[in-house]
């Protein structure tokens, strides 16, 4: 789950490309600078073990995009840097802050990552629970002209009181609108088509031209 997470969060980002190397000065063990609660664990922290090539790769593109704001924060609090700020009227918490905001650390991504795979976890439990229903309701029915607003109750010995609830009217609905707009899963598809599911069902009276008007 934090595998798949972790890359798809990359894929959002645009990173999930090959990087260079990371230098001498990004192989520090310990936290970058701009890391949340530098001196101590982060609060939040979950152990993750990814495959090499993905955790380098997590680890370059993180280092690649923030190398500049990281250097800045090295430097942050040299007598350079001090005099540099005084001269341009710069407030150093406010630079610290800017600076901070530009560092994305590997923990961000993995926290990131983590939280997009239980999301599409929780997705793909919902649509297994839907097409359960939709098969229960086939089997009972014979067809799936489901009623407006129609609750499928299907026996779960973990769900409250024994039963797991699934608004399968809304369910088909979704599936009508994803199979029209050409993002309907193909293998949701596939199940659906068996179950001889009508995909035009509430959209051929749409296409009926409106009657003229008498002048």
């Amino acid at each position: 789950m934090a595998e798949v997470g972790i890359a798809a969060e990359l894929a959002h980002r645009g990173w999930d490309h090959q990087w260079p190397r990371v230098p001498e000065m990004g192989q520090f063990k310990g936290r970058w600078p701009g890391t949340v609660e530098q001196g101590g664990v982060y609060r939040a922290s979950v152990p993750i073990v990814l495959p090499e090539a993905l955790a380098r790769r997590v680890h370059a593109a993180c280092w690649h995009t923030s190398a500049l704001a990281i250097k800045a924060l090295w430097e942050w609090n040299t007598e350079a840097a001090i005099v540099r700020r005084r001269e341009e009227h710069i407030d150093s918490a406010v630079e610290y802050q800017r600076l901070v905001a530009e560092v994305t650390t590997v923990g961000d991504i993995g926290r990131a990552g983590l939280e997009l795979g239980i999301d599409q976890a929780r997705s793909a439990l919902r649509q297994a629970w839907a097409l359960v229903a939709a098969e229960q309701f086939h089997e009972r029915e014979g067809h799936l002209r489901v009623p407006r607003g129609h609750v499928e109750e299907v026996l779960y010995s973990r769900a409250p009181k024994g039963i797991q609830r699934v608004r399968l009217f809304t369910c088909i609905k979704d599936w009508r609108d994803e199979f029209h707009a050409g993002t309907l899963d193909s293998h949701v598809r596939h199940h659906l088509d068996r179950l001889t599911l009508d995909w035009e069902s509430g959209r051929k009276r749409r296409g009926r031209p409106a009657p003229a008007s008498r002048s």
